[in-house]
């Protein structure tokens, strides 16, 4: 799946993510406490969330929209992704 992102840009919003996600899941951590998923699940939700939207939006929406917008769009389906976890985590704990 990485092998396919091949232009620079694409690898600098990658590595951005990858960077800048550790940051978020430590803020995000903060404010969610025991409903969250610590900073490292979170991490990896995110990183994991963020390339697969990536690489299909890449894929299937490559002539309708532009770098900005998969990389807009990758993000909020991660973000996404990490609430609806957390809704169903604290869902479930409350039972």
């Amino acid at each position: 799946m990485l092998s396919q992102l091949v232009s620079g840009f694409d690898l600098t919003g990658v590595s951005l993510m990858l960077i800048l996600s550790f940051f978020l899941s430590y803020s995000i951590d903060l404010i969610m406490h025991r409903h969250g998923f610590g900073i490292w699940g979170t991490m990896g939700i995110m990183n994991i969330q963020f390339l697969t939207a990536f690489f299909f939006s890449k894929k299937y929406l490559s002539g309708t929209f532009t770098l900005n917008q998969h990389l807009l769009l990758a993000l909020g389906i991660a973000f996404a992704t990490i609430l609806l976890l957390a809704f169903f985590k604290t869902r479930l704990t409350k039972a």
